[in-house]
């Protein structure tokens, strides 16, 4: 991956780019560290994937008074797990804070771009799917990345 010279715009940077992939990070408005999300354009073939990657948490404290606090948490934490061991999913939601018309424009400008990039990019011909490169050459074959 070649790390790029962090084109910024409001709230949104580039953190780096491949041939098969460009990646953003956008900050929320809220101020706190943990609340950002990764941005991913990804060229597969002639299609452009996004993928969004933000962490998510289960906060068990909220709506919790009184005595047996602990008891309480307790039994939340232990509800979702069953949930998702039996499930195998659960359905989590998180907010993303923006304040203004920049930080839109910000995200927009860096959705376009990466889709400009990736449009520009050759498809690949390695029967890895993972670069354009012959098979010889192939990062995966030299064993360079697992």
């Amino acid at each position: 991956m070649n790390t790029v010279n962090n084109k910024t715009s409001y709230k949104v940077s580039e953190e780096y780019r491949d041939k098969d992939s460009i990646y953003y990070n956008a900050t929320c408005d809220c101020g706190h560290n943990d609340c950002m999300m990764l941005l991913e354009l990804e060229k597969e073939d002639n299609l452009i994937f996004l993928n969004i990657y933000k962490k998510l948490a289960f906060d068990v404290h909220w709506n919790v008074h009184g005595k047996y606090n602990f008891l309480i948490q307790l039994y939340k934490r232990l509800k979702y797990a069953c949930i998702i061991l039996f499930k195998g999913r659960i359905d989590l939601h998180e907010s993303f804070i923006i304040r203004d018309e920049r930080q839109i424009k910000g995200l927009i400008n860096a959705l376009e771009e990466g889709c400009n990039y990736l449009k520009e990019q050759p498809n690949c011909t390695c029967k890895y799917g993972s670069c354009d490169v012959n098979e010889k050459d192939c990062p995966i074959e030299k064993g360079l990345i697992p």
